[in-house]
């Protein structure tokens, strides 16, 4: 990896040096990182090195689809600046080249932020590489950054300060945008748009503007996907979440069409995989492209019916066929009983009667029977 001619705001070169520091702090302190995985970067590295001042190579621990390590994996690393490697105000750590040293600068990098009076003042954060500096801050969100005329990047700041503005709702931000005195910038909220965008439009056409005398509007499309992650180390739940079927059903009862067209006035694109529908890309699958899973109720319940279970409308679906055979769910009987009974002191016995309402299983057994109960609840 060959690094481009960049510098940091004090003037230094931004180098291999910058690479390093960050990728021995993330291998010392990786149960911190956010963004950390067992098994990938950096456990899935087995040799990182510096030759020179512009140069960084990575030996992976086997071979790896490129597009995936390119994307996923070194699409992470951050160079952090040398003038950071700290162990306190005025010792200087050697993370960059020692591994062993993180621990220490890792500790100080995070206790300094909390003093926020002298934030804006403390000398780390005015080394960075991007095109903005921190000026002020105050403990209610108020910050001021100005152009940092050491930049390397093509695309320099023309503002000559740049202020964020902090508010306690979205109705309050709003209240101001209406005013057109105090803000340049602003977010209209769902809620206070006056119609949805046609539904024709173009990613970056807006609807109609209920601001449009003092500003213009215009989308603000993100490169994202949203999605809901399931527990799958819920002991109750996990055998029915385990189910491709169960997902399947779970994904086709979800209306995105709907969605966007009524909550979102037509601003939002669907998740049908792992990579956003927009912009247009070589990453996006046929498969995502034709939705393989559209709001489909009828499809929802076949998946279940042909799977062992009942549905009724406007009743909880029930698993009522347990086992592994065709037509039946795949899971054991314990999950399958549409009421469960509670017994103070369960016994395993023989399988119940067919006119039995619920068992309970005893946790120091799995066996799949126990005494029937006489009350039900």
């Amino acid at each position: 990896m060959t690094l481009k001619d960049y510098k940091w705001s004090n003037g230094t070169d931004v180098t291999s040096t910058a690479v390093m520091f960050w990728y021995n702090m993330s291998k010392a302190e990786k149960t911190n990182f956010a963004a950390y995985v067992p098994r990938q970067f950096p456990d899935n590295l087995s040799l990182a090195t510096a030759p020179d001042a512009k140069t960084v190579m990575f030996t992976t621990d086997k071979v790896y689809s490129e597009q995936w390590m390119l994307y996923n994996q070194l699409s992470q690393i951050t160079p952090m600046p040398p003038a950071w490697a700290m162990t306190s105000a005025t010792a200087k750590g050697e993370c960059a080249t020692n591994e062993a040293s993180c621990a220490a600068v890792y500790t100080y990098l995070v206790s300094a932020p909390k003093d926020l009076p002298t934030y804006a003042t403390n000398p780390l954060w005015k080394v960075v590489d991007g095109p903005w500096m921190l000026k002020s801050f105050n403990a209610d969100r108020h910050i001021t950054f100005d152009p940092s005329t050491k930049y390397s990047g093509s695309v320099k700041a023309t503002l000559k300060e740049f202020i964020e503005v902090p508010f306690t709702t979205d109705a309050a931000e709003f209240n101001v945008l209406r005013g057109a005195s105090a803000i340049d910038v602003g977010y209209i909220p769902t809620q206070d748009l006056s119609s949805p965008r046609p539904a024709n439009s173009t990613p970056d056409q807006p609807g109609p503007n209920p601001l449009s005398a003092n500003y213009t509007m215009a989308p603000w499309n993100l490169y994202g996907i949203n999605y809901f992650p399931i527990n799958y180390n819920n002991p109750t739940v996990v055998p029915v979440f385990k189910q491709l079927y169960f997902r399947q059903a779970l994904q086709s009862v979800v209306d995105q069409k709907g969605i966007i067209t009524n909550a979102a006035k037509n601003y939002g694109f669907q998740t049908t995989g792992p990579v956003p529908l927009f912009p247009e890309s070589p990453l996006i699958s046929t498969t995502e492209q034709t939705n393989p899973y559209p709001f489909d109720i009828s499809a929802a319940t076949k998946y279940l019916t042909d799977n062992g279970w009942s549905v009724t409308p406007g009743q909880a679906a029930t698993c009522t066929k347990p086992g592994t055979a065709a037509g039946r769910s795949n899971m054991p009987a314990l999950f399958h009983a549409p009421r469960r009974c509670m017994c103070q002191r369960p016994q395993i016995c023989a399988p119940p009667s067919p006119s039995s309402q619920g068992w309970r299983l005893p946790p120091s057994s799995r066996r799949m029977a126990c005494r029937c109960c006489r009350s039900h609840t």
